[in-house]
C-alpha cells in the first residue's frame, strides 16, 4: 500500500473518533449496524411534485427575463411566429391542394399574316 504524507491530504487525516473506533471492535460492531438504517431526514424526504417543478422553472424564467429583457422579447417573438406558422401552414396547404389545375394554353397552327 502506497504512503501519502499527510502534508499532502491535510483533509484526510484521522479524527480522535475514528482512531477510536477503529481500535475497538465492539464499537466497529455497533456503528456497522447503524450505518444501514436510514435517518430521520432521509425518511421524511419528499420528492418534488410536478407542481413544484413548475413553479420552479416559472421563478428561473422570471428571474432569467428580469435579468435579459431583449433576450426575452427575442424568444418571445420566435415563439409567436412559430405558432402563427403552425397554425397557418395547414391552411396554406388546403388552399394549395384545392385550387385548380391550368390547362397550359393551345398552340395555335395556323399562318400568320
Amino acid at each position: 500500500m502506497s504512503h501519502i504524507p499527510s502534508t499532502a491530504m491535510k483533509h484526510a487525516q484521522a479524527t480522535d473518533d475514528q482512531a477510536t473506533d477503529d481500535q475497538s471492535p465492539a464499537a466497529a460492531q455497533g456503528a456497522g449496524a447503524e450505518a444501514g438504517k436510514p435517518t430521520d431526514a432521509q425518511l421524511v424526504r419528499e420528492d418534488p411534485t410536478l407542481g413544484d417543478k413548475a413553479a420552479d422553472a416559472a421563478e428561473r424564467a422570471k428571474d432569467a427575463i428580469k435579468a435579459n429583457p431583449k433576450t426575452a422579447i427575442g424568444i418571445g417573438a420566435a415563439v409567436v411566429a412559430g405558432i402563427v406558422a403552425a397554425v397557418a401552414a395547414p391552411a396554406v396547404i388546403a388552399k394549395v391542394n384545392e385550387a385548380p389545375k391550368k390547362k397550359p394554353a393551345a398552340k395555335k397552327t395556323g399562318k400568320s399574316k
